[in-house]
């Protein structure tokens, strides 16, 4: 340990700390613009000038390593003149336009010259005016008056995003930020940004003018779009959702949101909602809906899918109920290997070789896609490529032999590799060969909560339902039109009573006998447990539009006879379409807001490789049903066909691709 003294107090700090940290410790504030902790220094901003004894000159506390016995002090006269001179500067072409900017309250440019800036500025003459409010689509407002050129956004984008999507403009003077050769953001973590942006240069669209920080309940919770579960801070006005923020948890998040969990939050207002219960079409009470829930319960074989959207009290309430019940309804067959150790997604950090197995992180579980990139040795096995950013030894097989292409990998040579997997397929034997720790890619948000309560059953649900074999099936958050072809929806329709508990309409909404709508993710409290077996809670901070789930199911007695001898499961046979998952398409089986979905995708884009002799941005009808715009990707097998999840229903597992003359 390193002992030094810090304004009289005295610090021992690991070998290697900043200045900056150091003084953290001892509860002493040093003010920084460009430093922040997840960014290496750059002493770009000097606003952390410190006096350190036997150095002639002030030192950058955010560039400067703690070293045995030095004595640092941060209120000198000397420091304090330093800090009003970089203020100064700082505010000569500020636009100090306080009181319309939403960084308002939280800004430490407004708080810094309060706390360190001189009392008043000595510059007369007009300030420089650049561009304000540039639209940044999707989220993004950018605000060049503002800009502090601190370089914490351009940082972001080399050093964790490693995609440059801000950059810094022009030289000199006319030095500031934009998205150069572009109008619009090209990522799917542009939300990160307004929370490290220290002034109001960078702001959220969807939260622009719509509070105050000082008007916010602060609650914390957890994200549920994917399976990895980011903590979340949930600030609410008046009842209403207005933003999510970053609550740091580095065995899990790292510090980071994806764009997707950040703005999913217009659930509490969206026009698509289901409001009222429906029984055969006709709007109903809850009390009528529920006496028909239990009139099926009690009329025949009983048995239920979903539970990947629930709270692990919702599945084990679920279950209960239902008595027959399988979480898997898409693709992913297996929530874990047998016999294989667990990595948690803070090993991936100490990783020296990632595999990844017909597994895309980026579309599945963003912020792991971001531990991923910083690694030197990736490596990509399957039809489909998993790395979008960042290098990997990309091994190309068709969807049925990725297990022969990992028995052809040797991973002895590697001290510590973590391989990343989605369930899906018959692939256990193979992955467990490997001899790594496996780390699952859940395609819903509480797959493992839901395998760990239980919901899961031997034998295959939608098949029993095709043969006649169910009365009454529950879909609690589920679609399975939306993770198989057509052949589904003639299962369905051969049970008598579907019942869909959901927050919009879907598919499976269409057919459905008695539909419930349910609490959404913010206005539900709960468990849930990510893809590494650790359970953390969501909390309600909102008022629900209809009854949770769990309250549903504690109105209501248990089936009288729970479907029983289901046909064995049968893999699934995809043909030349795969689907994949797209981060703004849905949520695993449920709908997404399509708000949001529409921001980014305007088209659904069908991926092929370049032997299909389709240029890119070509657009098709797939199957002459939907339009589509093509991506060509060589990382492809040549065999194959991608479509994002929304676009299989009604498609079948061949299809044809048909260019669209334009008239």
């Amino acid at each position: 340990m390193i002992t030094l003294t810090i304004d009289g107090r005295e610090a021992s700090v690991e070998p290697g700390t900043l200045l900056v940290e150091a003084a953290k410790q001892v509860g002493i504030e040093i003010p920084v613009y460009c430093y922040h902790p997840k960014l290496d220094p750059a002493g770009a901003c000097r606003m952390c000038l410190v006096e350190i004894e036997k150095m002639p000159k002030l030192q950058t506390a955010c560039t400067t390593r703690v070293a045995e016995g030095m004595v640092v002090h941060t209120t000198t006269p000397k420091v304090k003149e330093a800090q009003h001179g970089v203020l100064e500067l700082l505010l000569i072409n500020h636009p100090l336009d306080c009181p319309i900017c939403d960084k308002g309250g939280e800004c430490d440019l407004q708080d810094f010259t309060l706390r360190y800036g001189p009392p008043s500025s000595r510059f007369l003459d007009g300030k420089i005016h650049r561009k304000k409010a540039l639209d940044c689509p999707p989220f993004l407002v950018i605000d060049e008056e503002r800009c502090i050129l601190c370089q914490r956004c351009v940082r972001y984008e080399d050093e964790i995003l490693h995609e440059r999507n801000i950059v810094l403009i022009e030289r000199g003077s006319h030095m500031t930020i934009g998205t150069e050769g572009r109008d619009d953001y090209g990522g799917y973590y542009s939300g990160n940004n307004t929370e490290l942006c220290p002034v109001g240069a960078l702001t959220s669209r969807p939260y622009r003018f719509k509070s105050r920080p000082w008007d916010l309940q602060h609650t914390p919770s957890i994200c549920t779009q994917c399976a990895l579960h980011c903590n979340v801070r949930a600030d609410v006005r008046h009842g209403d959702l207005m933003r999510l923020m970053i609550r740091d948890n580095p065995a899990v998040d790292g510090g980071w949101l994806c764009d997707r969990g950040r703005y999913a939050i217009g659930d509490q207002h969206s026009v698509e909602r289901i409001i009222s219960p429906r029984v055969r079409g006709a709007d109903v009470s809850w009390d009528v809906a529920l006496a028909e829930v239990q009139k099926a319960l009690e009329a025949g074989p009983v048995a239920g899918l979903g539970g990947g959207r629930l709270t692990n009290e919702a599945a084990a309430a679920f279950r209960q109920i239902c008595g027959t019940v399988d979480w898997r309804v898409g693709r992913q067959v297996h929530a874990s290997v047998p016999g294989v150790p667990e990595a948690a997604p803070s090993d991936l950090s100490a990783a020296d070789v990632v595999v990844l197995v017909d597994t895309c992180p980026m579309e599945e579980a963003p912020i792991l896609d971001l531990r991923i990139r910083h690694h030197k040795r990736v490596i990509d096995v399957g039809p489909v490529p998993g790395m979008r950013v960042g290098h990997a030894e990309r091994i190309v097989c068709a969807p049925d032999g990725v297990a022969e292409a990992l028995r052809g990998l040797d991973l002895s040579g590697a001290k510590h590799p973590v391989v990343l997997w989605n369930g899906r397929g018959e692939l256990v034997e193979a992955i467990r060969a490997l001899g790594a720790p496996v780390l699952m890619v859940h395609e819903v948000a509480n797959a493992r909560g839901a395998h760990d309560a239980g919901l899961e059953v031997d034998g295959d649900i939608l098949a029993a339902c095709a043969d006649g074999k169910i009365h009454t099936l529950w879909l609690a958050g589920a679609n399975p039109l939306r993770s198989y072809p057509a052949d589904v929806r003639a299962a369905l329709a051969k049970v008598p009573v579907l019942i869909v508990s959901d927050l919009y309409p879907t598919e499976v909404t269409e057919l459905a006998t008695i539909v419930l709508p349910v609490a959404g993710p913010f206005e539900r409290s709960g468990t849930f447990t990510n893809l590494a077996g650790l359970s953390q809670r969501a909390t309600a901070v909102v008022a629900p539009k209809g009854l949770s789930d769990e309250q549903i199911f504690k109105r209501l007695t248990p089936a009288a006879q729970p479907a029983r001898d289901l046909p064995a499961r049968k893999p699934f046979a995809a043909g030349t379409v795969l689907t994949r998952p797209h981060l703004w398409s849905g949520g695993g089986n449920t709908r997404f807001d399509r708000t949001l979905e529409a921001a980014r995708t305007a088209l659904p884009v069908v991926r092929v490789h370049p032997s299909r002799g389709l240029a890119a941005g070509t657009r098709v009808m797939i199957n002459d049903q939907l339009e589509a715009v093509v991506a060509v990707d060589p990382g492809l097998h040549p065999d194959v066909v991608v479509v994002p999840e929304r676009a299989l229903p009604g498609l079948g597992a061949d299809l044809t691709l048909r260019a669209v003359v334009p008239a």
